[in-house]
C-alpha cells in the first residue's frame, strides 16, 4: 500500500480496495503471496489506515468495516461512546472510501498550493459527512481530552474541516473574481485570510504533531555534530512543501503544520502566504 504522496497532511484513504486486495492476491490462481507491507514515502498522517492495512496481515478473510470503524473508535479513545463509534462509521464511509478510478491521492486544497484561478479542487466525498462526524467528534469531547488519541483526532478532524471550508471560499473568490463582483470578493477573502486562516493555525499550535518545530527538531536529533544538523535542518526545511534539493516538483510535499506560512496584511490590503 502506497497511501500518501510525500507526507501530504489531509485525510484519504481507500478503505474498500484496502479491504478486499490481500485476499485477491492470496486466492489469485498460482498465487505467492506471502505477506503485506506498506510503502512508505510519508506515513505520519492517516493513522487508521495504516491501523488497518497492518491488522489484515493476521486475517484470513475481509473485515465488516462498519464494525471494524466501530471497534476502532474503542480502541482508540478507550471509549464506548455511541458518538464517536457513529462518528468513525461516517468517515469511513466518505472521506476514507475514495472510490474513483485512478484518484491521484494528493491533497488538491488550496491551502497548500501556489496561487491560482486554475486549481482542482474537486473531492470524492460529501462534506456533510466530514461536518458530521467533526460534531459527533466535538460533541464527545469533554469527557475525553486527557487521551492523547483523542485530541491528535480532534484537532485532525477539525483541520480538515477548515481545508474543506478553505476551498468554499476559494470557489466563492475566484467566481466573485471573474464575475466582477468586489463587494463579494472582498467579503470571502477577508473571512479567509482575517478569519479562517488564523484560525487554522491557532488549532494546529494546540498540538504538538502538527507543529513546524517538532519536525524540525526530530531532523537535528538524529545528527552527531552540528555540522550534520544543519545539514539535516536544512533538508528538512527543503522537503516541507517541495520535493528535491532545487525543488524539482512544487507543492509536493504539502504539509498543514503550525508556522509553516506567515500572514502579512499590507496597508493597501494584499495578503502574502510564504515559508516559515
Amino acid at each position: 500500500m502506497l497511501q500518501n504522496f510525500g507526507g501530504n497532511s489531509g485525510f484519504f484513504g481507500t478503505v474498500e480496495s484496502i479491504n478486499s486486495g490481500p485476499f485477491k492476491a492470496l486466492h489469485f490462481p498460482n498465487s505467492t503471496l506471502v505477506g503485506i507491507g506498506m510503502t512508505p514515502e510519508g506515513i505520519e498522517q492517516n493513522p487508521v489506515t495504516y491501523e488497518l492495512m497492518s491488522e489484515l496481515a493476521w486475517r484470513k478473510e475481509p473485515v465488516n468495516l462498519s464494525k471494524w470503524a466501530s471497534l476502532y473508535a474503542v480502541r482508540r479513545y478507550g471509549s464506548t461512546q455511541e458518538n464517536l463509534t457513529a462518528a468513525w462509521r461516517l468517515l469511513f464511509a466518505s472521506v476514507y472510501n475514495c472510490t474513483v478510478p485512478h484518484y491521484r491521492n494528493h491533497n488538491h486544497s488550496p491551502l497548500v498550493h501556489r496561487p491560482s484561478f486554475h486549481m482542482n479542487t474537486a473531492i470524492w466525498y460529501d462534506p456533510a459527512d466530514l461536518y458530521k462526524a467533526w460534531k459527533l467528534i466535538i460533541e464527545a469531547a469533554p469527557s475525553l481530552m486527557s487521551k492523547e488519541t483523542f485530541r491528535y483526532d480532534l484537532v485532525d478532524v477539525t483541520r480538515q474541516v477548515l481545508q474543506v471550508l478553505t476551498t468554499v471560499f476559494y470557489q466563492d473568490i475566484a467566481d466573485a473574481f471573474q464575475n466582477q463582483k468586489l463587494p463579494e470578493l472582498l467579503t470571502a477573502g477577508g473571512v479567509l485570510v482575517y478569519d479562517l486562516l488564523p484560525e487554522l493555525n491557532r488549532l494546529l499550535s494546540s498540538d504538538r504533531n502538527f507543529l513546524l518545530g517538532t519536525f524540525l527538531e526530530r531532523a537535528r536529533s538524529l545528527a552527531l555534530d552540528e555540522k550534520e544538523a544543519q545539514l539535516y535542518d536544512m533538508n528538512a526545511r527543503n522537503q516541507l512543501t517541495l520535493w528535491g534539493p532545487s525543488g524539482e516538483i512544487l507543492d509536493y510535499a504539502s504539509k498543514e503544520w503550525e508556522a509553516l506560512w506567515r500572514t502579512t496584511t499590507p496597508s493597501d490590503g494584499a495578503f502574502l502566504f510564504k515559508p516559515w
